[in-house]
Order: structure tokens, then sequence, then C-alpha cells
């Protein structure tokens, strides 16, 4: 029986990919397609810990400035990409070359098409019950030859539960998924993603939020151009207000801190 060790936690990477500081962490100036294609690498690993890959937003710059434990997993992150507009603008003000977001959403389907030619196994982990299985089923129908081993909908309040964690973990380890996507909720996913399944791998974790939900039709994405003018918050505002409102109104002030500092830096000549 597969049994890992909480403690193998990953140190902080080494890498000569540039990043930029938003908040107390430093984000990677990737576009989409140079993302994916580092994502794919690191899926492709033969040896080594399972890498994590991380996607900031607004509502995690909150969260990182309240959790020192997230401030640590995303310093040891193999990959932080910029999830949110405030996180891409305040790239972009300290001299950022790619632009534009790099979302766990979009990512999900663009990476199981590449896996489903390039034989790499997948992974979905989260949602409520049965909702990562009919995502499999309709990643698998889209994209011919896509291998998803592994389907699972944790039970709430796992993540306390050290006995839950090591199962959720050898089951990753034993189904061999090389490319894991991961929906459990900031900052639960990227915590459980840095203590218990970095010796599942090799492969990477992806945590990707909302996006298998997407994928499953359990919730309905933002139209498009509301993606492109920077307005999905206020789609999922509008359609959830009682359970998103209190969250908006804690971020929006970090929010304005932040990109004021970015801006400070941008009018002083300090890119980086």
């Amino acid at each position: 029986m597969y049994d890992p060790d909480p403690s193998a936690q990953g140190e902080e990477p080494v890498t000569t990919m540039t990043t930029l500081p938003v908040g107390p962490v430093r984000v990677h100036d990737l576009d989409f397609a140079g993302a994916s294609d580092e994502v794919l690498k690191l899926a492709a690993a033969r040896s080594g810990q399972r890498a994590v890959v991380v996607t900031p937003n607004g509502q995690h710059l909150d969260l990182l400035r309240r959790e020192p434990a997230l401030v640590t997993v995303y310093r040891r992150a193999e990959l932080v990409l910029p999830d949110g507009w405030p996180v891409v603008l305040a790239m972009k003000w300290r001299g950022a070359k790619a632009s534009g977001r790099v979302t766990g959403a979009d990512l999900l389907p663009s990476l199981c098409r590449h896996a489903a030619s390039s034989g790499l196994t997948v992974g979905l982990v989260g949602g409520k019950p049965d909702v990562a299985a009919r995502a499999a089923q309709r990643l698998t129908a889209r994209y011919p030859g896509l291998k998803v081993t592994l389907t699972h909908s944790p039970p709430m309040g796992f993540e306390r539960d050290d006995e839950a964690c090591r199962q959720m973990a050898a089951l990753v380890a034993e189904a061999g998924v090389q490319l894991l996507f991961l929906g459990l909720g900031a900052p639960k996913q990227e915590l459980f993603a840095d203590l218990w399944l970095r010796s599942s791998g090799p492969g990477v974790t992806l945590c990707v939020g909302a996006a298998i939900d997407f994928v499953a039709g359990e919730q309905v994405r933002a139209p498009e151009l509301w993606r492109r003018l920077g307005l999905e918050w206020l789609h999922r505002l509008l359609r959830e207000p009682r359970r998103l409102s209190g969250r908006y109104m804690k971020t929006i002030p970090v929010i304005c801190g932040v990109l004021v500092g970015a801006g400070v830096d941008f009018l002083c000549g300090r890119s980086r």
C-alpha cells in the first residue's frame, strides 16, 4: 500500500523562467502556449516528486495575505500562472512580455487534447459526487484516445483527516496519473497538492478551482466576451450574489493595494 510522507515537500524550485512580483509571491511571465508546454514537460517527467502548478486570481491575493502556509506553497510551486486580470495587470505594469490570462478553466480542456494525442494519463479530483466522472465522460467523448485513469469526488472535510488524505494520495499514485487536475477550491487544493501529493508522482498537479465543474456542466462559465473584458468575476457575482458578495468585498481592497504597488513601480521605472 502506498504511504506518502507528508514531510516530503518540495524545495523552492530553481528556474530560468522569468517571474515577476505580484503581492507576496512571484508569477511566471508565460503566455498560454508557453505555460501549456511547461505543464506538459512536468507531466511527462519519468522520475522525481509530483510538481505543483498554481493559478492565482484576485481571491488568491487576499488568501495569500492571510494564509502564510499558502505563501510557502506558492513559493515552492514549479509554475505560478496568472489566472486573474488583476494579476495580469500587475505583471504588465512590471514589464511582463506575455499578456493575457492562463486560467485553469482553459488549461484543462486544452491539456486534455494534448494528452489524448501524446498518451499522457489524466486524473480529475474534485467537485460534488459524480461531477468528476461526468467531466471525464465529456472529455473522453470530445478527445478520442484520452486516458482518464482516475476520477474522484472527495467527501467534505477530508482535509482534516490524515487517513482520508493518505488514501486520496494513494489513489493518485496507484492510478499512475501523470496530469492531475485538482478542483477543491483555494486554499484547500494548493495545500493538499503540496503536502500530500508531491510523493505520489512523477507527474504534475494543477490546482484548477471550478474547472472540473465547468466541464461537467455543474457550473456555467462566463461568455467569452465577458472574459475578454475582464468581467468573469462580475458574471459569477451576478449568478451567486449571496455566496460571493462577501468574498469580493474583502478581495477588492487587497487587489487595489497590489495594483497601486505595481503602478508606483511602473511610474518609478522599477519593473522587477
